[in-house]
């Protein structure tokens, strides 16, 4: 249930940012080349709303008749866009109500701050993609590296998995945004103990990337190449550093995870790890699911 929840809440949640950023795309070629003062002075106030995450609503209900009244409004795409957006929130409904009586959400994931209802549907949800009717978490992934590489968290040569053109990629791009995206930022955002995790590893890999003679920089920083930044040998960026803490973190999530899952089952969870390679923990070093004790049940997001 949760996996068809899901991804028809991907879809139309994909929907409503394409006729968001159509809405965007079409205000700023109407606007951007005017010279009316009015005209610059709107558009600013556009983009402000835009820089500052303002919500399609909130963008339609307080700018709308200003630029309606330039003619740099799209009405099509706002017309999509109030198709999908009911669309989304019912859904985003269901979803936390099917996992309110979810075993993972009341035995671990409800402890867990910066992960609410639907954040909890969304990465059951996604895993649950996996499975085969009849099938249960415990018979699929059997271990966590399964659990990983199906999100594109594992390792392969060395490098995070990526795409090459013309080849199909062995994860799905929109799960892995999910894991590390939106679950990886929330758990920063709260401050909890993942967040006292991800902070030790990124101190950790600044510490290696400045001993094996690698400069830090700022992305601004980064030369260009084809219109595109980019980190030529010897640089990392900031932003390529967080990224790498994160990754690290919503690994240790994962395993937990899978090691919830697995309990949960009734089955064993194995050896007690949450790495292996260059990011190995001893038995002694071994993390077990964390709760953060100030976490609420059944919060909504």
């Amino acid at each position: 249930m949760l996996a068809m929840l899901v991804s028809e809440f991907l879809y139309a949640q994909k929907r409503e940012i394409a006729c968001r950023l159509r809405i965007i795309a079409y205000v700023r070629n109407r606007l951007g080349p005017s010279s009316d003062p009015e005209a610059k002075t709107l558009l600013a106030s556009f983009d402000f709303a835009v820089d500052k995450k303002w919500s399609t609503t909130k963008i339609t209900k307080q700018l709308k008749n200003r630029l309606e009244a330039f003619g740099a409004w799209d009405k099509t795409s706002e017309a999509v866009w109030r198709l999908f957006h009911p669309l989304t929130e019912g859904l985003q409904g269901m979803i936390r109500e099917e996992v309110e009586d979810n075993s993972l959400w009341l035995d671990w994931l409800c402890s867990v701050r910066g992960v609410g209802l639907l954040l909890a549907g969304e990465v059951i949800g996604v895993f649950a993609k996996a499975l085969k009717p009849g099938e249960t978490f415990g018979q699929h992934f059997r271990t966590v590296s399964q659990m990983w590489a199906f999100v594109g968290l594992d390792v392969r040569q060395g490098k995070a998995p990526g795409f090459t053109k013309g080849e199909q990629a062995s994860f799905n791009k929109q799960y892995r945004s999910i894991l590390v995206t939106r679950l990886g930022v929330s758990l920063i955002r709260v401050g909890g103990e993942y967040y006292d995790y991800y902070s030790r590893k990124k101190e950790a890999l600044k510490r290696r990337f400045e001993r094996d003679g690698i400069k830090i920089v700022p992305a601004d920083q980064l030369p260009t190449k084809a219109g595109k930044k980019y980190e030529p040998e010897g640089v990392i960026s900031m932003g390529h550093l967080d990224q790498m803490a994160r990754r690290v973190m919503v690994k240790l999530f994962v395993a937990h995870f899978w090691e919830a899952i697995r309990r949960a089952e009734g089955l064993s969870a194995g050896e007690p790890y949450v790495f292996s390679g260059e990011h190995a923990h001893s038995r002694d070093h071994y993390i077990p699911p964390i709760r953060d004790k100030s976490a609420k049940k059944a919060r909504p997001e």
